[in-house]
């Protein structure tokens, strides 16, 4: 019997007792890298198969052995078997078992797997004998049915899932269950699970990093253990005193299996952990097998057949990974090798040349372009690491080399925070860096700064932008700068200045004969004159674009274009025709895979408009709940200020006016100062305004000004997340008001 209960192995544990138990097989090996609890499923199958076997259930423990000679004689010895004269062990185990069925579970195989023939033999001679072994690796013989033992499913979004469906996810409950048992009284809380989810990432969800984690909770509440865990080895120690020696600390687990490994195994081990993330076989021949001297290929064979190593052969080419805990092993052994400096200087050369692979002009259905940004988001934490040593070491120039190549990598993911942060910082690093890649680098920084609603710093840094003009790529860098100081100063309602900015950038794109960089500009320009109320112009851009789009048919670019019109036909209020351009965007999502996520994300806030301004107020919110954790990963602060204004508009028009009064003072304390790009057009203010004079009657003078003022004090997202959570409830509603009675708004084009 087990002092504690099994958590989140039903699936395997239903498996192991099915395929003994009822005879599918007579040889079951569960392996798995160090910690993912083996031995504590083996023994739960084995307590459950104890009907199943009379001749008895045991036990092997072959953890202390290393001579493969010895495993015969060890499992005799377990079972009471004694070599009678003229008997060989197995033929003496084979007259005690008879016709009695009998199961033994053989724990840590793996440093004496060369014993695997005589386990062979053991089955062969046995036929009323079972076996369950544990092991890094599996035993490679005939009978043997493999199971491999994953770590324990961790949340995909903890953030969006509730704490009683958060509880169950399997490593917070392992989690969860060790700590209360460190500590009476713990409990998943709203206040820690964030920080309990990330611990279990962290840990990769290994069970005996989780319970080792879980045990420091007596000294550490969650987020202080969180910080600890960059030393996440050092710190995982103090296990059971009942445990093997070897699992009451997570480096000794894994020092167990690296000891097994021969000399050249270990020296390809280290040198992998300068990878994060996961590599390819050409990366780590080129990153870790510079002379040539190591066979790569056989060496990673070998670590994935001891659990050291995972292999992924689902995506375009097979990668290679270790679970965190490992590679922190592998990084601490590189680190002691003298190794290290060489190997992560030939990784972050490795990681440039695969970031500046991508040139030329930039469009999202070209199929060269498309496989760069899916391979640079394969390795997209190797491309952190790199840029985490080069900027460690003051290495600015190459760093921002890196940066200014990633640009376009960030952009299309909608990552603006990350990649503005890392173009900041390596710009400030190498102040005479080439000026071509500096005006790649500001030109990409002043777009994401532009796209979160910073206009006034995008302005002042693209400003700094070098004129280089004699280049085709440094003319597109300067069009890319100009193209973004337009949007900007149109934000900021500066539409002369946009002008210029725009005629400049088109001037450039058409001498770049590039068509999707003159497309960029159309497209800008027309959302500009929709924020000016020139209906006509934007149409006339809008129409003259589509038409050669379907000329060209990429999907990406009528989808686009499409958004453009819905939003001249809303500005219209002509929401039938905003409709149906919305409807054939929505069927050519499935032909742009790459950029799904992205459109998706667009199309949802648009259709959430529409369903406002057609006064379906619970699609609308509806919409709006599902939007906003997309567009919180953009970082944007245009979408959040967007989404306060819906749910504050949503909730006058559903009887929630002390919230709609509380949302609209947190809205315009945000938008003070107009700096975040978006701003009450003149023409359509009277719609706004009258969801706010709604608010005003409902609550009377004195108590709208009350919720207002809090409002105005209430933190962004404390506003949204506490409307997130109310509008939530209005969807499930139904109630609809006569078609056009709701606000219009502004498109934010970013």
């Amino acid at each position: 019997m087990q002092p504690t209960p099994l958590i989140g192995r039903d699936e395997e544990l239903s498996l192991v007792t099915r395929w003994l138990g009822q005879g599918e097989s007579r040889l079951v090996t569960l392996t798995g890298p160090g910690g993912t609890g083996k031995t504590r499923l083996a023994l739960e199958a084995a307590a459950e198969l104890l009907d199943a076997f009379p001749g008895g259930v045991f036990f092997v423990d072959l953890s202390a052995l290393r001579d493969p000679a010895l495993v015969i004689p060890t499992i005799c010895a377990t079972v009471g078997v004694r070599e009678a004269q003229g008997h060989s062990l197995v033929e003496s185990l084979r007259e005690l078992l008879g016709q009695q069925a009998m199961l033994l579970v053989l724990d840590n195989c793996e440093q004496v797997i060369e014993a695997a023939p005589d386990i062979a033999a053991l089955l062969s001679a046995c036929p009323t004998l079972s076996l369950l072994a544990t092991s890094r690796e599996p035993l490679r013989i005939r009978a043997e049915r493999e199971l491999p033992v994953s770590p324990l499913t961790l949340p995909e979004d903890a953030a969006l899932l509730p704490l009683e469906a958060l509880a169950r996810v399997p490593a917070i409950a392992l989690f969860v269950a060790r700590a209360e048992a460190s500590k009476p009284g713990f409990a998943l809380t709203a206040e820690n699970a964030a920080a309990i989810a990330e611990i279990c990432r962290r840990l990769d969800g290994l069970p005996l990093a989780i319970e080792l984690a879980a045990a420091r909770t007596r000294l550490l509440p969650p987020p202080a253990l969180l910080a600890r865990l960059d030393q996440s080895l050092s710190i995982l120690t103090g296990g059971a005193r009942d445990l093997p020696e070897r699992q009451r600390t997570l480096r000794d687990t894994i020092a167990w299996s690296h000891d097994l490994l021969d000399e050249e195994q270990r020296t390809l081990f280290r040198r992998l952990g300068v990878f994060a993330g996961g590599w390819t076989l050409d990366a780590a021949e080129t990153v870790v097998n510079p002379d040539g001297a190591l066979d790569v290929f056989s060496g990673m064979e070998s670590l994935v057949e001891q659990s050291l190593v995972r292999f992924d052969d689902r995506g375009p080419e097979p990668r290679y990974a270790m679970l965190e805990t490992v590679r922190a092993f592998a990084a601490e052994q590189l680190a002691s090798s003298g190794e290290e400096e060489r190997l992560r200087e030939g990784h972050a050369a490795f990681v440039l040349t695969l970031a500046e692979t991508n040139r030329g002009e930039q469009i999202p259905g070209d199929p060269a372009y498309t496989a760069w940004v899916e391979r640079l988001e394969r390795d997209q934490d190797n491309l952190r690491a790199a840029l985490t040593w080069l900027t460690g070491r003051g290495d600015g120039e190459r760093a921002l080399r890196l940066a200014a190549a990633a640009g376009a990598f960030w952009r299309w993911r909608g990552q603006w925070a990350e990649g503005r942060a890392w173009l900041e910082r390596t710009l400030a690093m190498a102040p005479d860096a080439d000026p071509e890649i500096r005006a790649a680098a500001i030109a990409f920084a002043g777009r994401f700064a532009q796209s979160q609603g910073d206009n006034r710093e995008a302005i002042a840094l693209l400003e700094t932008g070098p004129e280089i003009l004699h280049t085709p790529e440094s003319r597109r860098w300067s069009m890319q700068i100009a193209l973004t100081l337009a949007r900007a100063h149109s934000q900021l309602r500066e539409f002369e200045r946009a002008l210029t900015h725009y005629e400049r950038a088109l001037e450039l794109a058409l001498a770049l004969a590039e068509r999707y960089s003159a497309l960029q500009v159309r497209w800008s320009m027309g959302y500009t004159a929709v924020s000016q109320g020139n209906l006509a112009r934007a149409r006339e851009i809008a129409e003259e674009t589509l038409a050669e789009e379907r000329a060209h048919g990429e999907p990406m670019t009528i989808v686009a274009t499409l958004e453009l019109l819905a939003w001249v036909a809303l500005a219209e209020d002509d929401l039938h025709e905003a409709a149906a351009w919305l409807a054939e965007a929505w069927r050519l999502v499935d032909d742009i895979p790459l950029w799904a996520e992205a459109v998706r994300t667009n199309l949802l806030i648009d259709e959430a408009v529409l369903a406002y301004r057609q006064g379906d107020y619970a699609r609308s919110a509806a919409k709006v709940g599902e939007w906003l954790p997309l567009a919180r990963a953009r970082h944007s602060q245009q979408d959040l200020l967007l989404a306060l204004l819906l749910f504050a508009s949503l909730a006058s028009r559903r009887e929630r006016a002390t919230e709609a009064a509380r949302w609209f003072g947190s809205l315009y304390a945000a938008l003070a100062g107009g700096e975040h790009g978006m701003h009450l057009e003149p023409a359509i203010r009277p719609w706004h305004e009258a969801d706010i004079a709604r608010t005003r009657q409902a609550l009377g003078e004195a108590e709208f000004d009350r919720a207002w003022a809090a409002g105005t004090r209430l933190p962004l997202e404390t506003a949204l997340a506490e409307a997130e959570e109310i509008v939530a409830l209005l969807a499930e509603g139904s109630e609809r008001a006569p078609a056009g009675d709701a606000p219009a708004m502004e498109v934010v084009e970013s």
